[in-house]
């Protein structure tokens, strides 16, 4: 019976099935070139990896830039109705970022920063911050 032989034994690029060391193909390529699509697919992945990477960063900051709105909102609301009791609760769940409150012409204005650090402690932080504006109910009723 007659051996069996792989690709690269036989001399036969696996890619193409053309024999290696023959003269260039119909597209020029020179000789010994089996396998240059091995190495372009890597740095193919390698790109995707990195994009994956950087679109998994993304997700923890597009929430915590949900989660200030949603505080300097709330925070806003109850500074406009003189509740500084729930402005305190909230400002306390709140830790891990700093919130401003303000005051223009009878309109509370709230800024919340949160330094966050997606891609680990070792790189820069990127800040993440929310502002909201609620008209202060004293001036609105002294509109009245």
């Amino acid at each position: 019976m007659g051996q069996k032989f792989t690709a690269a034994e036989s001399g036969l690029c696996p890619a193409t099935g053309d024999r290696v060391g023959e003269s260039s193909d119909r597209r020029g390529w020179r000789q010994g070139q089996c396998g240059f699509v091995t190495v372009e697919m890597a740095f193919a992945l390698l790109g995707v990896a990195v994009a994956v990477v950087l679109a998994a960063g993304l997700i923890p900051l597009g929430m915590t830039q949900m989660r200030c709105q949603d505080v300097a909102a709330e925070v806003a609301r109850q500074a406009a109705r003189g509740d500084l009791n729930a402005v305190q609760e909230i400002t306390e769940a709140f830790p891990q970022g700093s919130v401003d409150i303000g005051s223009d012409a009878g309109v509370v204005v709230v800024d919340v920063k949160v330094e966050v650090r997606p891609w680990g402690a070792w790189l820069p932080a990127i800040t993440v911050g929310a502002q909201s504006k609620a008209v202060s109910e004293s001036s609105a009723d002294g509109d009245r």
